[in-house]
Protein backbone atom coordinates (compact mmCIF):
# COMPACT_ATOMS: atom_id res chain seq x y z
CA UNK A 1 0.00 0.00 0.00
CA UNK A 2 1.23 3.05 -0.93
CA UNK A 3 -0.76 6.41 0.34
CA UNK A 4 -0.58 9.12 -2.65
CA UNK A 5 2.29 11.29 -3.13
CA UNK A 6 0.34 14.37 -1.61
CA UNK A 7 -0.64 12.94 1.16
CA UNK A 8 -0.01 14.81 4.64
CA UNK A 9 2.91 13.36 6.56
CA UNK A 10 3.42 10.65 3.72
CA UNK A 11 6.15 8.91 5.33
CA UNK A 12 4.70 8.32 8.87
CA UNK A 13 1.24 6.79 6.94
CA UNK A 14 3.62 4.68 4.66
CA UNK A 15 5.69 3.56 8.01
CA UNK A 16 2.26 2.62 9.65
CA UNK A 17 0.54 0.57 6.59
CA UNK A 18 4.15 -1.21 5.34
CA UNK A 19 4.33 -2.36 9.16
CA UNK A 20 1.00 -3.47 9.00
CA UNK A 21 1.35 -6.03 5.85
CA UNK A 22 4.48 -7.11 7.05
CA UNK A 23 3.37 -8.29 10.14
CA UNK A 24 -0.31 -9.41 9.61
CA UNK A 25 -3.42 -9.67 11.99
CA UNK A 26 -1.82 -10.25 15.49
CA UNK A 27 -0.70 -6.35 15.86
CA UNK A 28 -3.00 -4.99 13.95
CA UNK A 29 -4.14 -2.77 17.35
CA UNK A 30 -1.01 -1.33 17.49
CA UNK A 31 -1.70 -0.15 13.63
CA UNK A 32 -5.19 1.28 14.89
CA UNK A 33 -3.36 3.44 17.39
CA UNK A 34 -0.64 4.70 14.81
CA UNK A 35 -3.36 5.79 12.66
CA UNK A 36 -5.15 7.47 15.62
CA UNK A 37 -1.54 9.33 16.25
CA UNK A 38 -1.33 9.71 12.24
CA UNK A 39 -5.25 11.36 12.12
CA UNK A 40 -4.87 13.32 15.62
CA UNK A 41 -1.26 15.06 13.96
CA UNK A 42 -2.88 16.29 10.67
CA UNK A 43 -5.87 17.82 13.11
CA UNK A 44 -3.55 20.00 15.37
CA UNK A 45 -2.06 20.76 12.20
CA UNK A 46 -5.07 21.73 10.73
CA UNK A 47 -5.72 24.23 13.79
CA UNK A 48 -2.44 25.86 13.65
CA UNK A 49 -3.41 26.86 10.50
CA UNK A 50 -6.48 29.20 11.91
Amino acid sequence: VSPDENCTYRDFLTKVLSKSATQGYSPSITVFKNLVKYYEKIKEGHHRDD
